[in-house]
């Protein structure tokens, strides 16, 4: 038995989840689906049942009415022969009866004026024959019917039950009489007339036949009358089938009733009909379901095979894409680092005394080594496309000042090949948008090397203007284009010039090259929403355009910073634990006139603004202890008056960020690295910057320094506005003295964290650096703080090399710092 019982099992296994379904959909699928058949069948029985009943009543009430106006108009009729004046002076006086008349002429007239009268009697009230027309036996012996006694009792108009006749053959017949009076009105006498019932028969015949239905019309004492054939002895006993279906009517008047009648089985018979064949349709349609389900069941468990398949071939695909990313990007990383020494090596020998063809020997490789760089630049940038890592920025921008960096940073490059670069911005563009400009700036600097490489001569413009008819998720759809004078394209290369590893030199042949600027232009132009496109003419030049949905800024920096300081007063209070960022700070807002108090932690900025008034407390949102969004809510609760307005200063831009600090009372959030000039301009309450007013600082009127994005110098990438605003502000200087005394320290804490896989300090160690880095504009160095600090707070143990060689980067960015230093100082 136990064996058997495992046979079972091991049979049954493979299929139980088919046995499985099959149960779900008996249950789940064919219940229901055989509930609502017996639903339908029986609601349409009791549309069935209503429509016989009502057929029942109606012809039961037009037999009753029927019948009711026979008997009425033969009673009319009676009645009007025994109010004959003729019969009343025969009962007062025989002997004057007028010439012509008699009461045998009256009785012959009433008995041939209805077919249906058999005999007609005239009786005195002793029940002698004065006349009659009785052959049939109808009226025989008058003293013992009904009718003679209710006349003699009560002279009215009377009908009587149903009566047999005397004579064999004849059918039955009802007495209608009524009293003849004499001339002094007393009753002298009875008129009766027989009714034979034939007429009542064929009439109750036709109406059943015609009906399909049992007719019966029963006198006052409940003996028929009139009855068809298949209700024959009585209707309201059962037909020897099953129940009866039955109404009844009185017939008005008369005390009689007529009932119609039909056998349920004969009125529902087409519904039973109906009943099987959706049965057996049902159960067929669930049959062939079931067997379907089945077949697809086993397609089911083929196909779920294939796709756990095609899932690990995606994985390993996807795990192998990832792994080329990461290479590429390390690749293109330790490719710019010694590529970055070759130029700023290069720069330094032709500083030297070198003839004409060391210098152009110089030349050429400085120009190689650009143009590696960029391709190496193009390569991260696909990498980071690809494996979805690209970060978009939202900030507040001036679209003219933009344009300005990217002729300034171009320009020489157009003097060298005797082209013109300009700039036309439609009046309407408005003077703040909000967008990554520093990726707008990418995309316009491609564009425009393209045209200044390709155009040989004539022009190259920016055109910035709005897209009238559209409006994007901002406000404004602003469209981007560059326009030269070349040789332009043709259809067949237009389709093509946005792809991969693709381009074409002026005079239309395919070169050797990268090709990707285009190709990774138009996904960074995808990434912020917008379209790109190419119109060319060949041999009349070529305009690269772009759109994009963008948003119209308030103010300067962030968008929507609003001016905070009011009658409270212009001391700020600095709470930040990096000494970098505090220095910068400082310098910044006292260099623009106001007072500022320093404090490490997120308690002291609590102390300090319970003992203090501030206009402002400029918080970091990460401090060891208590944090920003703790210190901001401690603030708020701990003051019985108004509490300083508290703008927060971070890097995480997330909107769970920003719902936390706008739950913990923070009336701004400004992104790491601060764009001092704007944030000084909103301190101020004067809604704008003076930045438009002042000139780009590029490689051009910087002597060369290496404020653009990438560096040509040294290993570490610089944020080109950060620095810049630095400068304007006056405070770098003392930043890039307070990053050397504090990031080596730092540094030698992250390495020594990673050491001892101590999370905790690893976490605030690289985000103290990273604070400290992009303060000062060291785009790469802050990067690769932020990656270290998000992989301390996966809990998972750091990687052996993940500290490596950032005390070489922060040396390399301080030893930068002072070129920039004494650069930045005539800016």
């Amino acid at each position: 038995m136990e064996r058997r019982t495992g046979r079972l099992a091991m049979l049954l296994g493979p299929r139980r989840p088919v046995l499985s379904l099959a149960a779900l959909y008996v249950a789940f699928g064919l219940l229901p689906l055989l509930t609502l058949a017996q639903f339908c069948l029986s609601s349409a029985q009791d549309a069935v049942r209503h429509q016989v009943s009502t057929g029942l009543t109606t012809t039961a009430t037009t037999s009753a009415v029927a019948t009711a106006d026979r008997l009425s108009a033969l009673g009319d009729l009676v009645t009007a022969s025994a109010n004959d004046p003729a019969l009343a002076a025969y009962l007062s006086d025989p002997r004057h009866i007028a010439e012509g008349e008699s009461p045998m002429q009256e009785v012959t007239q009433l008995r041939s004026s209805q077919p249906g009268v058999a005999e007609v009697l005239l009786c005195d009230r002793d029940g002698l024959p004065l006349a009659d027309s009785a052959d049939l036996g109808y009226l025989r012996d008058p003293t013992a019917t009904d009718w003679f006694r209710a006349e003699v009792a009560s002279p009215r108009t009377y009908l009587s039950a149903g009566y047999a006749p005397a004579v064999q053959g004849a059918g039955r017949a009802v007495v209608i009489a009524a009293p003849v009076r004499d001339r002094t009105g007393r009753p002298g006498g009875v008129l009766a007339a027989a009714y034979r019932l034939d007429a009542l028969q064929t009439f109750t015949d036709q109406i059943a036949a015609a009906q399909g239905i049992g007719l019966v019309i029963t006198d006052q004492t409940g003996a028929p009358v009139a009855s068809s054939a298949s209700d024959r002895p009585s209707a309201r006993s059962s037909d020897g089938h099953g129940r009866v279906l039955t109404a009844t009517r009185p017939v008005p008047g008369f005390g009689w009733i007529a009932t119609a009648t039909v056998p349920e089985s004969q009125a529902l018979a087409p519904l039973l009909a109906l009943r099987s064949a959706v049965v057996g349709a049902v159960l067929l349609l669930g049959t062939v379901l079931l067997i379907g389900l089945a077949a697809q069941v086993r397609l089911a468990w083929a196909r779920s095979r294939a796709e756990d398949a095609l899932q690990a071939a995606r994985d390993e695909a996807l795990l192998l894409s990832e792994r080329k990313s990461t290479l590429l990007a390390e690749v293109s990383h330790e490719i710019r680092t010694p590529m970055n020494g070759i130029v700023g090596m290069t720069g330094l020998l032709e500083a030297t005394g070198l003839d004409e063809l060391q210098r152009r020997y110089t030349a050429a490789t400085r120009s190689s080594a650009a143009a590696l760089l960029t391709i190496v630049d193009d390569l991260l940038d696909l990498s980071r496309i690809e494996a979805g890592r690209l970060m978009l920025r939202h900030i507040s921008f001036d679209p003219r000042w933009l344009c300005a960096e990217v002729l300034d940073l171009m320009a020489p490059q157009a003097a060298e090949q005797g082209l013109r670069l300009d700039a036309k911005i439609a009046p309407e563009v408005p003077d703040r948008l909000a967008g990554d400009s520093g990726r707008i700036r990418q995309v316009l600097v491609n564009l425009v090397g393209n045209a200044v490489k390709y155009a040989p001569l004539g022009r190259v413009d920016v055109l910035v203007d709005l897209v009238a008819d559209a409006a994007g998720p901002g406000g404004y759809v602003v469209r981007f284009g560059v326009r030269d004078t070349g040789d332009g394209l043709t259809p067949d290369q237009q389709e093509r010039i946005f792809d991969h590893y693709t381009r074409y030199a002026g005079s239309g042949q395919a070169v050797e090259g990268a090709g990707l600027g285009l190709a990774i232009s138009r996904e960074l132009v995808a990434a912020m929403g917008g379209r790109m496109g190419v119109e060319s003419t060949p041999g009349r030049g070529s305009r690269f355009w772009f759109t994009l949905g963008l948003a119209p800024a308030p103010g300067p920096g962030e968008a929507g910073l609003p001016p905070f300081l009011d009658a409270v007063g212009r001391a700020v209070l600095v709470a930040d634990d990096d000494e970098v960022c505090r220095q910068v700070a400082r310098d910044v807002l006292e260099g623009a006139g106001f007072t500022v108090d320093l404090v490490p932690d997120g308690e002291q900025a609590v102390a300090a603004t319970r003992r203090a008034e501030y206009g402002l407390v400029l918080m970091d949102l990460r401090m060891p202890g208590l944090d920003g969004l703790a210190a901001a809510r401690a603030i708020r609760a701990g003051r019985h008056h108004a509490s300083p307005p508290v703008v927060a200063v971070t890097g995480e831009r997330e909107p769970a960020v920003l719902k936390a600090c706008r739950e913990a009372g923070i009336q701004a959030v400004v992104g790491k690295p601060v764009d001092w000039p704007a944030l000084v301009a909103a301190l101020r309450g004067t809604g704008a910057s003076e930045r438009g007013d002042r000139t780009p600082v590029t490689a051009a009127t910087a002597g060369g320094a290496p404020f653009l994005d990438p560096p040509p110098a040294g290993r570490i990438e610089w944020d080109s506005e950060v620095v810049a605003d630095l400068a304007e502000c006056g405070a770098f200087p003392a930043a890039a003295e307070a990053f050397g005394i504090t990031a080596p320290g730092l540094a030698q804490a992250v390495a020594s964290a990673v050491r001892a896989a101590d999370l905790p300090a690893l976490g605030a160690a690289a985000h103290r650096l990273a604070g400290a880095a992009a303060t000062i504009g060291a785009r790469s160095l802050a990067a690769r703080c932020r990656r270290i600090e998000r992989l301390a707070e996966t809990g998972g143990p750091p990687p052996p090399g993940t500290a490596t060689g950032l005390a070489d980067e922060v040396a390399a960015a301080i030893v930068e710092l002072s070129s920039l230093h004494s650069s930045a100082g005539s800016v």
